[in-house]
Order: structure tokens, then sequence, then C-alpha cells
């Protein structure tokens, strides 16, 4: 049984500077975040998933899934030269930090 102290956060943006829109491409004929949060609702692990996204269509997918995308993150977390840990930490902190959770996974839509 998961601990619902555990909560894995997705970084998922809109736009790539290498590939467009690459986290909804079709990877196995499914958009590629798709794959990592399938592995994360199997966990036994996560207690929790949830996506940081500036995207409305990726929270729509994300959600279509049963994945919670609390908010839109903040368009200054979506630079090219933000590292994903920002969102990741942003998100962390608004859902209520240490005090909420006993750990953080960050799961990359890129890595399933």
């Amino acid at each position: 049984m998961a601990d619902r102290t555990v909560i894995g956060i997705i970084p998922a943006k809109a736009h790539s500077r290498r590939v467009s829109g690459k986290n909804m491409r079709p990877f196995l004929g499914k958009p590629l975040i798709f794959h990592t949060i399938q592995r994360a609702l199997e966990s036994d692990e996560l207690g929790e998933v949830v996506v940081s996204t500036d995207s409305q269509e990726i929270k729509g997918y994300c959600e279509s899934l049963g994945v919670r995308v609390p908010f839109l993150r903040p368009p200054e977390h979506s630079r090219d030269e933000v590292h994903a840990s920002v969102p990741i930490l942003d998100m962390l902190e608004r859902l209520g930090g240490a005090a909420a959770y006993s750990h953080c996974v960050p799961l990359i839509p890129t890595c399933p």
C-alpha cells in the first residue's frame, strides 16, 4: 500500500527549445507523458501524483487520466533556462511542502 505522504511530481511544460510539444508527441501510439503517468499510477510507492504544467492541453489530458493538476505553473517557471527542479519545488511548496509530504519523487515525462 502506498504511503500517502509520498508525492510524485511530473514537470511537463508545453514548449521545448529543441523538440516542439515533446510531452504530447506520440510515442507507441500515446502522448509521451502518458507513459510516465501510467507508470506513476501503477506504482505502489506513490501516494499522490500531480503534474506541473503551463498548458491547458496538457492539464486537460492529465486530468482525463486521473492525475491532478491543481494549477497552471507561472510563466517564469517555463522558460528554457529554468531547471525542472524549479516548478517541482514550487508545486511541492504550494501543496504544503515538507510538512505535508515525507518524500517528493520527480518524474520526468521524457523518461518513463
